[in-house]
């Protein structure tokens, strides 16, 4: 993987919530702020019978209420998954990991990529839910950048588990990798995504001894990739 944005901290890194608030205080702040205008704006036009504007307005109204929606869900789902259980860490292969993963996303009723793994018995010493939820977020990540399928390849480096999800997407700039993972930091901003899908990974991955990369694929789209902690004997060379 080449010119990679990689973060090399090991274990999970205290977590700023001073930061954070002040993040979230900015994201929901900007919609409600368009809301507020666009309620007053409703109502002088309503009073002048002006139909037609008044619409217009309410549909904006509205398309900002579902923004915040979206947002919100966001930050739930960084709320439920940011705290990993280490009392469940275990042998685990990649493929039940992926596996675990891809159930998630059909209990959210999420849309799914295609997958294809190689070298998915590969052996970690990992919290198996926690790195599924993690494995959840890079293939949402996947799937909102136009990405039909996801390509799985395991293998060995240093000692590590490898494992590089590449996909077909639109590809992350490479003046953005060491952006995508900052809370809140979204190229998708104005629908309503919450920023938070590649940090929560991250944390996930620190937390289980790992690290998380971001760069392009040799094709056309963007290539994530894992390093964790490999179960003795446990992975094939790449």
């Amino acid at each position: 993987m080449d010119k990679t944005n990689r973060r090399e901290s090991i274990g999970a890194p205290e977590f700023d919530l001073a930061a954070f608030t002040r993040g979230l205080a900015h994201e929901l702040g900007n919609p409600l702020h368009s809301i507020s205008l666009n309620a007053e704006a409703t109502k002088l036009l309503i009073a002048r019978n002006d139909t037609q504007a008044a619409t217009e307005r309410l549909a904006a109204l509205l398309a900002d209420c579902a923004r915040c929606g979206r947002l919100l869900q966001g930050i739930r789902r960084f709320g439920s998954g940011i705290r990993p259980d280490h009392e469940g860490r275990g042998r685990v292969t990649v493929a039940e990991v992926v596996d675990a993963a891809r159930l998630l996303l059909a209990e959210q009723g999420s849309a799914a990529p295609a997958v294809e793994v190689a070298g998915g018995d590969a052996t970690l010493v990992a919290d198996r839910a926690a790195l599924a939820r993690a494995v959840v977020e890079v293939l949402r990540n996947s799937v909102e950048a136009g990405s039909a399928g996801v390509r799985i390849v395991v293998g060995e480096a240093d000692g590590a588990v490898v494992v590089d999800f590449i996909d077909d997407g639109a590809g992350i700039p490479e003046q953005l990798r060491d952006k995508v993972m900052l809370p809140f930091f979204s190229t998708r901003r104005n629908e309503g995504n919450a920023g938070l899908g590649l940090t929560l990974a991250e944390k996930l991955v620190n937390a289980n001894g790992g690290t998380l990369s971001v760069g392009g694929s040799p094709e056309r789209g963007a290539c994530i990739r894992l390093r964790l902690p490999r179960a003795s004997g446990g992975v094939a060379q790449a």
